[in-house]
Formats: structure tokens, C-alpha cells, sequence
């Protein structure tokens, strides 16, 4: 579907914030912000129709406390929220994706080791010429999720580097404000 969101990086204060609810809390959280990515795709009615392995009822009350989670279930709801079984159970999961797979991926293109990844970073100078060039990873098996969640990185990194980089330009213009003052009142 276009525009349709792709999902959301789960890691630094909000993963903090997971990592101390309860499992059952954390699956109603997953749904909700799932929900809040995909509108009306994530109900505790839809989920338990397109995940098959609990009723509507039955999603409600685990996700108030109210119900003990069978090892079924688990399986089911990690499989159907894209999510691994670790994010529920640690105390202090890593950070995660959560978003919806693609449909038009079959399981074995999701799950089977189907491609092979290079990724080579080259750095040009302000004239375009190449200065340097550096090969990461040389022929990495991996998953499409895994393909997908390495980009995903790689995004969120360089958005940091952009970041820092735009909070060092601020500073270096303080500095240079500052110095242009100092030098005035001489």
C-alpha cells in the first residue's frame, strides 16, 4: 500500500520504559503502538482473528493481567508482532523493530538465508573525488528481515551523524561568537 508506514526503531528511553512492564503488559503495549503505526490493524479483535491462536476475549484479559500466557500463545503473538520471544521475557531487551512484514514475502523469504549483503562505504571529499574507500561486510548470508533491520541501522546512524554533527556546527558557532566578543571588549 504506498505511504503506508514501515514501522519504528524501539531502543533508548522507550526501551527502558518496556523493559519494566510485565509481559503481559508488554504485548498490550506492542498491539497499541503497532495500532497507533498501522490504524485499526491492530485491535485486540483483528489481532486475535489474523493471529488464530487466541480468542478476542482471550487477548483482552492476558493483556490486563487477568490470564497467565501459554507457551502456544507466546509463539503465535511473537510470530504475528514480527518480534523475537527475548523482547517479552528479558529484564533488559535489546533494542528492536516493530512494524509490519511484507506481505507480498513468503515465510521462507522472511526466515531462509536467501541473499547475500555487501556493504562498502566510500568517502569523497567536497569535490566528489574519491579520498578513501573501506568494505564493511563482503558477502553476508542473510534474511530479508535481517537486510531490512541492517538498513534500518544504518539510517538511524547516520541520523545521529547528522545530528551530532549539526549540534557541533551550533557550538563552534557559539565559540566563534564568543571569540569574536572577546576580542571586541580587548
Amino acid at each position: 500500500m504506498a505511504g503506508q508506514k514501515t514501522g519504528r526503531w524501539i531502543d533508548d528511553e522507550e526501551l527502558g520504559s518496556f523493559g519494566m512492564l510485565a509481559i503481559q503488559e508488554r504485548l498490550r503495549w506492542i498491539r497499541e503502538e503497532l495500532n497507533k503505526l498501522y490504524p485499526g490493524d491492530y485491535t485486540v479483535k483483528s489481532v486475535s482473528n489474523d493471529c488464530g491462536m487466541i480468542s478476542h476475549q482471550g487477548l483482552y484479559n492476558l493483556e490486563k493481567g487477568m490470564a497467565n500466557p501459554r507457551q502456544s500463545t507466546l509463539a503465535a503473538l511473537v510470530d504475528f508482532y514480527n518480534i523475537s520471544l527475548e523482547t517479552l521475557l528479558e529484564a533488559s531487551p535489546s533494542p528492536f523493530f516493530l512494524g509490519k512484514r511484507d506481505k507480498k514475502l513468503s515465510t521462507e523469504d522472511l526466515r531462509g538465508t536467501q541473499y547475500s549483503v555487501e556493504v562498502v562505504i566510500r568517502l569523497h571529499k567536497r569535490d566528489n573525488s574519491l579520498q578513501e574507500e573501506q568494505e564493511l561486510i563482503a558477502a553476508l548470508e542473510v534474511r530479508h528481515m535481517d537486510y531490512m533491520e541492517l538498513c534500518e541501522r544504518i539510517r538511524m546512524e547516520a541520523a545521529l551523524i547528522e545530528h551530532r554533527l549539526e549540534k557541533q556546527k551550533r557550538l563552534d558557532e557559539a565559540i566563534h561568537l564568543l571569540s569574536r566578543k572577546k576580542d571586541a571588549n580587548e
